[in-house]
């Protein structure tokens, strides 16, 4: 999917490493006693971005991880909001809050494309991923996870801060001691000074155009040529009637 976009739209994103809840089943069993197992980890994984709901700091360059942020953008029905009611992380009274003011009716249905013109009417949240710098004030008026392990005199701490709608839902400090982004952008090929790429579309413009203007001319003449022709010299033939 990422090599897909990167070739359609000049740009693929690949998010990871994030950890991701797995369960996996086992039967036990001693002299004729099964029993079923259901074991869940949580283990390091990754996943495709929709190139329409990822948000990098406009000032990146042509690297996102030069920015001060990234969004990424996502939406959930109802029922997976409440699901995350009890999770390790999330803010259960902020949930709740979220969850009364109900969805923002904004959500386009169709992948979210600017290509597709007009709002429809969706009952899914939107959810906003926020990867970048708060303030050490910030993180604990959030009651982020992990702020224990980060000193009091430090002034900036690397977030991922999760909202729904405008509601932040959960904090937590940045896995990666270096602050870096759990993101990757991959350019089909570059552009100078922006972190969007080059794709095969834009690339082959210039001769697309100059195909279909061929084709067309030589799809115009054929129809004449297929037609009745009248060629007339004035002066070179009289007719015999005068």
């Amino acid at each position: 999917k990422v090599v897909h976009d990167a070739a359609r739209l000049g740009s693929g994103v690949l998010k990871g490493p994030f950890p991701e809840k797995t369960s996996a089943k086992a039967m036990t069993g001693d002299k004729g006693t099964m029993k079923l197992e259901i074991v869940e980890k949580i283990k390091p994984s990754v996943k495709w971005v929709d190139l329409w709901n990822f948000f990098p700091d406009a000032s990146c360059g042509e690297n996102i991880h030069h920015g001060s942020y990234v969004f990424e953008r996502d939406f959930l029905s109802e029922r997976r909001v409440t699901d995350l009611i009890g999770q390790p992380g999330y803010i259960e009274s902020q949930l709740r809050i979220a969850i009364e003011a109900g969805p923002d009716g904004k959500v386009n249905t169709d992948g979210a494309n600017p290509a597709n013109k007009g709002q429809y009417k969706d009952s899914r949240y939107t959810v906003w991923y926020f990867t970048g710098v708060l303030t050490y004030k910030d993180m604990e008026s959030l009651g982020a996870v992990g702020l224990d392990n980060v000193s009091k005199d430090k002034k900036d701490v690397y977030a991922v801060v999760t909202l729904i709608n405008d509601t932040p839902v959960e904090a937590t400090i940045n896995p990666l001691e270096s602050g870096e982004f759990n993101y990757h952008a991959m350019a089909w090929r570059r552009r100078t000074g922006h972190w969007a790429g080059v794709g095969i579309a834009e690339q082959i413009a210039t001769p697309q155009r100059m195909v279909t203007a061929a084709t067309r001319l030589l799809m115009s003449n054929t129809s004449k040529s297929a037609g009745s022709q009248i060629v007339m010299q004035r002066g070179l033939m009289q007719p015999a009637d005068g």
